[in-house]
């Protein structure tokens, strides 16, 4: 990924790096989890991060830049993110499976149609 916010990938098949490089912030954020795991949210998520630390940290006085990680203070803020993120995507899981109702499944017109077959006389 270039300066420009977006995502780097990298996978040995056992495992996978996603990477986000602020160049005007020094920033490089990066996710690692196993390759099995399907995790739509990490690019969004690791844009998010980036976003957030970065404000934070041009929020600071350059003096207050320590350099140290992990950031305890960031982590709150971390957390939530990843919550949001975690939520969104659950949210679009549901959607994407949401159950057809009676009326729109294919029960539904068999059943319709032996009621009118039987209600017409024609009967198997």
């Amino acid at each position: 990924g270039g300066g420009g916010g977006g995502v780097g990938l990298y996978s040995d098949g056992k495992a996978t790096v996603r990477w986000v490089v602020l160049n005007e912030a020094n920033l490089l954020v990066a996710a690692v989890h196993q390759a099995s795991l399907v995790l739509p949210y990490v690019e969004a998520l690791l844009r998010e991060t980036a976003g957030a630390f970065a404000a934070r940290q041009q929020a600071l006085p350059p003096e207050a830049h320590d350099g140290l990680f992990p950031c305890d203070a960031f982590s709150p803020a971390f957390d939530a993110l990843v919550a949001a993120a975690e939520e969104r995507a659950a949210g679009e899981k549901r959607a994407a499976r949401k159950q057809r109702t009676f009326a729109e499944s294919k029960k539904y017109e068999a059943t319709r149609k032996a009621q009118r077959e039987e209600a017409l006389g024609h009967r198997r």
